[in-house]
């Protein structure tokens, strides 16, 4: 058929053909393992090392989400300001010392959040509360806080210390965009099923900044 174009604002953007034209030949999409086996380029001519899930996964979802990351990142390098002022959010991670407490902060930016999901809490919820988790206990909001403020703990190198420790790391957003893009990130069963509740996601959700 016809090659297929988009507009915006009765404004001619961008054949579809030569949309994908280019995403073909994007090392990065390669890489990143975006592609169908048909569009695989070899990489000795990028100068990029394909990751190790260079290979398209048999699952679609995955894909899409690693699509809207590099979609936005890609938009962002030609539209700095206008995708920054949309979809960005500074991102804060600190990484704390166990043993004595000493706090290195770092500051970014991000314009696509991850879903992370929480262990379920174990006591006794009501029938309305059960009503709004999934299979696997959670509900939206739950999943949403966990997502927005990350915490785990890893060895590391402390500065003040001079040396590798337990550190403790905390990765949160402390401002939030016009825009919130989140990858859902279900990639097992079990975090697949929290979404099967009829009321798992709600018609809105209050977040205090």
């Amino acid at each position: 058929g016809r090659p297929r174009s988009s507009s915006y604002g009765g404004q001619l953007t961008c054949q579809t053909t030569n949309f994908l034209r280019a995403f073909k030949q994007s090392p990065e999409a390669s890489v990143l393992g975006l592609l169908q086996h048909g569009g695989q380029r070899d990489h000795t001519d990028t100068g990029l090392s394909p990751s190790p899930s260079a290979q398209p996964s048999t699952s679609i979802a995955p894909r899409v989400q690693g699509f809207l990351r590099f979609l936005v990142e890609q938009l962002h390098k030609v539209e700095q300001g206008s995708i920054d002022r949309v979809f960005g959010a500074p991102l804060r991670t600190r990484n704390i010392c166990v043993s004595h407490s000493h706090e290195q902060t770092l500051s970014g930016r991000t314009f696509v959040t991850d879903l992370v999901y929480p262990q379920p809490p174990t006591q006794t919820t009501t029938a309305a509360d059960q009503k709004q988790k999934g299979a696997g206990g959670l509900a939206f909001s739950e999943v949403l806080a966990a997502s927005l403020r990350r915490e785990m703990k890893s060895k590391g190198y402390c500065k003040d210390c001079q040396k590798q420790t337990r550190m403790r790391h905390i990765r949160e957003l402390w401002g939030y965009p016009q825009v919130l893009a989140l990858n859902c990130n279900a990639h097992e069963q079990t975090q697949a099923s929290v979404w099967r509740a009829p009321s798992f996601l709600p018609p809105c959700v209050h977040i205090q900044v």
